[in-house]
């Protein structure tokens, strides 16, 4: 605690310090305008800048100013309900600079910019590396139970589930450790290595979600072997240079599967230089219903809560956020080995977040600094006083402080780079009536460099990085475990290429180099997990995993048309995984899980493409196959997802009966056999699953009220998913209908 309160200190130093060297060049004004293909001037069109959290909206003339610009080269993504997502470049170098866009009606729903891929925002085309994004409409519509849920679709995106609230993202065929899980571009720490513990980040606090797949580790340091998932919830600076002085929205969500409901709470405003949000989170889940009735023990509630302060000015902007995460979570026991029992966790997790984005002609530097604190109790047995944590089975306390900074600059006209550099202390107590593992610290420290080459058709970057973990072990009577210091470190890179052939059509190669050091949950774990419902036994003399990736995306995007398709074969040398054995735990009777290390192969390919059949109707077909391999072994790698197709076909209109923008979505998931599996892991047989959503937009005033319904395994197919942690056991849940809305009020305008 001590050594956050110095950080904090720090971070307010390097703020305070660096004002005094803002210059007075920051007069700069883009102005212009947007109209449709027949000329028509377009209202209501965001243009944003994601590089200073800036935006706004056009007027009635299509007219739109964003003023008091620092000079340097930035992205603007342009974007309006019904016409297609696009970018431009702007170079501010001491006039004023108009900027005038044409927009193509389009049915399609896509994004043009990353802030997750690259150190600084770019459009997805220029991006060596395969990103995807959902957000707005798209986004409402998936919204509501988990992070996880809401990218479930995306190709070469899946997830291990253990209930509505219990999932964790899983990106070809990585996850846990090896997937970083951020949240506005800084890390999520947490219990990330626990089988069932979901990522503590509201669900209904979401602005957008990227998702970057492949290794990451140049930016994000250890972990980031199978990809990068960027929660954004815009805590900060809402994007909108017309924001009134205190506005709200009112979400509320009912499932019918699990009769959950959930609501959410948001009030927001600006005021001068001034900018605020406050969010409040509700969440009750049930047992979840399948085919062959409700699993026991099987529900969820949470009560989460957010409030956020900021000021921007010319020279940039600064704010401090902070956010409370409480779940009690639920976990469905396998009847043959827990007949008796009700297992669950009770989590927490505390975060604040200090960060500043200042415009130091002639760089621009981020800052970081944030407290994180995560755990919470676990118990076998819930019929016990689950308030009092030292009767807890387990318990798991995480605290970590980190503090971060990018300086981005210029070195021409045609290159741009960053370097910057991270520090994390972190120290994990492990207590409980059964210690899984001994309690221990760590600090890590990394810098990096990365540079970007831009010419008409190419577009070359790369980066390099090394990184620094000191791990120290208590001494632990009771695991026998003595006192010890690791090690480890690692130089990583990445290095990609991008050529566009033609405007719609370009081919992007990347090269990456990852890494991730072993927790000491691998190394020392002995013992019942009861978030898990495992045995788990550890390897001490467990070695980094280092990864090399290699990449090869084509694309081609128009307004009617856009195709992605990626092959990519992932590397890992010492890989970390848990095993089955069948070894019976004598004192438990639970069969054993016991950590081993490999050499591994994960070879892929993802699909997605989207066509506008006609101004009214949108078709979306997507498919992934991911193939992991022992390589010393031959054998295959545990869970790992089996191959999908999805379909999907959308018809929208611009009013019906009393709906604005409303719309009629089929979809479908066809997954086949998982026949691929380690020794000791179960197959799965495939299944096909059919959606069915419809909603639109009610005007109640001036405001326009969001109404969504979904109705999920429409015909309440009986499958096992093959990342079910019940899969074993017991079913996937069965239909269910989801309702969701979203109600804007203003309080002050």
């Amino acid at each position: 605690m001590k050594m956050a309160f110095v950080r904090i200190a720090l971070f307010c130093g390097l703020v305070a310090a660096s004002s005094l060297f803002v210059t007075s060049l920051f007069t700069q004004t883009l102005s212009g305008n947007i109209v449709d293909e027949q000329g028509e001037r377009l209202p209501n069109v965001r243009v944003a800048i994601p590089a200073l959290q800036m935006g706004t909206i056009t007027d009635s003339a299509g007219n739109f100013s964003l003023r008091n610009l620092p000079a340097g080269v930035y992205t603007i993504e342009i974007y309006a309900l019904g016409f297609e997502r696009v970018f431009r470049t702007a170079e501010l170098t001491g006039s004023d600079v108009k900027l005038d866009v044409m927009l193509h009606e389009s049915p399609l729903e896509m994004s043009a910019v990353t802030v997750t891929a690259k150190p600084q925002p770019s459009d997805i085309l220029n991006s060596a590396q395969p990103v995807a994004a959902i957000e707005d409409r798209q986004l409402d519509r998936e919204r509501g139970q988990s992070i996880s849920q809401a990218i479930e679709k995306l190709s070469g995106v899946s997830m291990i589930s253990a209930g509505p609230l219990n999932t964790k993202p899983v990106i070809r065929g990585l996850s846990a450790q090896r997937v970083v899980v951020a949240e506005n571009g800084v890390r999520h720490e947490s219990e990330q290595w626990d089988d069932v513990q979901s990522p503590e980040i509201d669900g209904m606090d979401v602005e957008r979600i990227e998702v970057v797949r492949g290794p990451n580790s140049v930016l994000y340091g250890s972990d980031a072997l199978g990809g990068v998932v960027n929660v954004i919830t815009d805590e900060f600076d809402v994007p909108r240079e017309d924001l009134i002085p205190l506005a709200g929205e009112v979400r509320l969500n009912a499932f019918s599967n699990s009769r959950q409901f959930s609501e959410g709470l948001s009030l927001f405003g600006s005021r001068g230089i001034f900018n605020y949000k406050m969010n409040l989170g509700l969440r009750n889940a049930g047992d979840i219903s399948t085919p062959d009735g409700n699993l026991f023990n099987s529900g969820a509630r949470e009560v989460n809560g957010k409030s956020s302060f900021g000021i921007r000015e010319h020279w940039g902007s600064v704010g401090v956020a902070y956010s409370h995460f409480s779940q009690k979570l639920q976990v469905h026991p396998d009847p043959a080995e827990l007949p008796r029992e009700d297992p669950f966790q009770d989590i927490t997790h505390d975060k604040v977040h200090l960060s500043s984005n200042l415009h130091l002609a002639p760089v621009r530097v981020e800052m970081h600094a944030t407290w994180q604190r995560n755990g919470g109790p676990e118990f076998v047995n819930g019929g016990q006083d689950w308030v009092e944590t030292d009767l807890a089975d387990e318990n798991i306390e995480v605290t970590s402080s980190s503090f971060d900074t990018k300086v981005h600059h210029k070195l021409s006209d045609q290159v741009i780079g960053t370097f910057g550099g991270s520090y994390t202390d972190q120290r994990i107590e492990s207590r409980g009536r059964e210690l899984l593992f001994p309690s221990h610290s760590s600090v890590s420290a990394g810098a990096f460099l990365f540079e970007e080459f831009r010419a008409s058709a190419v577009s070359v970057s790369a980066g390099i990085r090394y990184d620094f973990r000191r791990l120290r072990v208590d001494e632990t009577e009771e695991l026998q475990i003595g006192a010890q210091i690791r090690d480890y470190d690692a130089l990583t890179g990445t290095s990609g290429i991008v050529w566009h052939l033609s405007e719609p059509l370009s081919l992007a190669l990347n090269l990456g180099r990852g890494w991730r050091a072993p927790i000491v949950e691998e190394l020392f774990v002995e013992g019942f997990e009861p978030g898990s419902n495992r045995y788990k036994v550890g390897s001490p003399s467990l070695d980094p995993e280092g990864s090399v990736n290699v990449d090869l995306v084509a694309r081609y995007f128009t307004p009617r048309l856009r195709l992605e398709f990626t092959a990519y074969q992932n590397r890992i040398n010492r890989y970390i995984y848990l095993s089955k054995t069948n070894q019976v735990d004598s004192a438990s009777g639970l069969t054993r899980y016991v950590e081993g290390q490999t050499n591994a192969t994960i070879v892929g390919s993802e699909f997605d493409a989207q066509a506008g059949l006609t101004d009214f109707a949108a078709l979306h077909v997507g498919s992934d196959i991911t193939v992991g391999r022992n390589d010393e072994t031959g054998e295959w790698l545990p869970q790992i997802p089996a191959y999908r197709i999805k379909l999907g076909l959308r018809l929208t209109q611009q009013t019906a009966l009393i709906l604005g923008n409303p719309y009629l979505s089929i979809n479908s998931k066809i997954v086949f056999d998982q026949n691929r599996v380690e020794t000791f892991e179960s197959p799965t047989s495939g299944y096909a699953l059919f959606d069915i959503g419809f909603g639109g937009e009610l005007s109640l005033g001036t405001k326009e009220v969001e109404i969504d319904c979904t109705i999920e395994n429409l015909f309440n197919r009986a499958y096992r998913d093959h990342l079910s942690r019940y899969k074993e056991y017991a079913l996937n849940p069965g239909i269910g209908i989801s309702l969701r809305a979203a109600m804007p009020f203003a309080i002050i305008e």
